[in-house]
């Protein structure tokens, strides 16, 4: 019985959604970030290995991919970068210290502190300044990240209901639940969602490092 509960609370609690920290100025890796073009793209990471054409929440996006399945979507209607996805260290710059790695009590010094989610089991931290989203994938056993994603993207449907106009009577009227199909298996998103507390945050990242938080 007591089994249940627990079960029937967590399975709540996950249906409420993720809960993410605000902060106070935005977060970028290498110096780029959701709204940044094609170009910046190309100056940070050079030229991708391929593209493929997508469409997530009924937009359009084209994404970049390169190593180790890093990749970067791109909005084709504004041509302004709404998705990043860091998923190796391969892109670390030299003499800098590492995103992979940092620890939970890292990210609570450097952004505020928050909380573990699940989301399509996988486990995350996760910031929010504006419109745009900051996941921190991380290793469950040592709470060290593993994984970075920067969009402006819905990561669930619940975000999704922030798109719905003024006078929708009800979710299908949202034009971004048409259609959520992207590949986020690598950070753990699954293919069917593209899937605060209070905190401490900080005007400006403390590191010269290969992510960056504060204006560009």
């Amino acid at each position: 019985m007591r089994l249940l509960l627990i079960a029937c609370l967590t399975l709540a609690l996950s249906s409420l959604g993720m809960t993410y920290a605000p902060l106070q100025t935005p977060v970028s890796y290498n110096n780029l970030r959701p709204g940044d073009t094609y170009e910046q793209m190309v100056k940070t990471f050079g030229q991708p290995r391929y593209d493929l054409d997508n469409t997530v929440w009924g937009q359009k996006i084209n994404y970049y991919y390169y190593k180790d399945n890093t990749r970067v979507g791109i909005n084709t209607a504004t041509n302004k970068i709404v998705d990043i996805q860091i998923l190796s260290d391969y892109y670390h710059i030299p003499n800098t210290d590492r995103l992979f790695g940092t620890t939970k009590y890292r990210l609570d010094q450097l952004y505020g502190k928050n909380k573990r989610q699940y989301l399509e089991d996988k486990l995350f931290y996760p910031y929010r300044y504006e419109n745009e989203r900051v996941l921190f994938t991380l290793d469950p056993n040592n709470n060290a990240v593993i994984g970075l994603r920067l969009t402006s993207l819905p990561v669930e449907e619940l975000d999704a209901n922030e798109y719905l106009p003024d006078n929708a009577t009800d979710d299908t009227l949202n034009p971004l639940i048409a259609d959520k199909r992207i590949d986020t298996s690598a950070l753990g998103i699954g293919n069917k969602t593209d899937n605060t507390n209070n905190v401490n945050s900080i005007k400006n990242f403390p590191f010269h490092i290969n992510y960056k938080m504060g204006n560009k």
